[in-house]
């Protein structure tokens, strides 16, 4: 990773990392709220990207979800930094958490398709259902997401990057939000981003944002 310059590329970043691997991952089970800890090749990968994105000079801030997986890659990367000089002020927010998916919580793919067949159906298609009857929409999770990077970013000045912990479902949905594309052109033409890896957005002349990085990592 190239380290940007404040002076040379005035404009502000957002990264959004998904956080490190956990055994409901490899096992291919929905997480949503359920506060899983990230295994020890979850921890290997946050030190992997931890050692990239130290290396990054623009990096100010760092903003987690408080899910457990979130938290530990954030501790990982704050080390990380801390260890290099330069200590990030780490925060929390709520509005970061994974999209709530109700009943599908702990159940793997395969049995939610086998119980819930038209939602996943739906899903595949790139259309937006409610999970598990009683979790969120992709668009309620994306909603209040957005406000809380917006939030995050409105701080930070000309040339800073702040970097966002948080999880991989919602991440497509918020890159699309500051991008202006529909849920359905990123579900459809954007692979999902694997554990430890990050989406850059930077700011455009317009106030706009542009997607920068896809799916950047090792």
């Amino acid at each position: 990773m190239t380290p940007t310059s404040p002076e040379n590329d005035p404009l502000r970043r957002v990264i959004l990392l998904r956080h490190g691997r956990t055994a409901w991952n490899e096992q291919g089970r929905w997480q949503g709220r359920l506060d899983v800890p990230i295994d020890d090749v979850g921890l290997r990968q946050a030190e992997r990207a931890a050692a990239l994105l130290v290396r990054d000079g623009s990096i100010t801030r760092l903003v987690t979800s408080p899910a457990r997986r979130a938290a530990q890659t954030t501790s990982v990367l704050k080390g990380a930094f801390d260890l290099a000089g330069r200590p990030l002020v780490r925060t929390e927010d709520a509005r970061l958490v994974e999209i709530d998916m109700g009943a599908w919580a702990g159940l793997t793919h395969a049995e939610v398709a086998a119980r819930w067949p038209d939602a996943s159906a739906a899903i595949a298609r790139g259309d937006d259902v409610r999970r598990g009857d009683d979790g969120e929409t992709l668009a309620e999770a994306t909603s209040r997401i957005e406000a809380g990077v917006r939030d995050a970013v409105s701080s930070a000045t000309p040339g800073e990057s702040v970097l966002v912990v948080t999880h991989g479902a919602v991440i497509r949905g918020v890159t699309g939000a500051l991008a202006g594309l529909t849920p359905q052109t990123v579900r459809t033409s954007f692979r999902s981003i694997d554990n430890c890896h990050w989406v850059t957005l930077v700011e455009r002349r317009d106030g706009g944002w542009a997607i920068e990085r896809w799916n950047a990592g090792e």
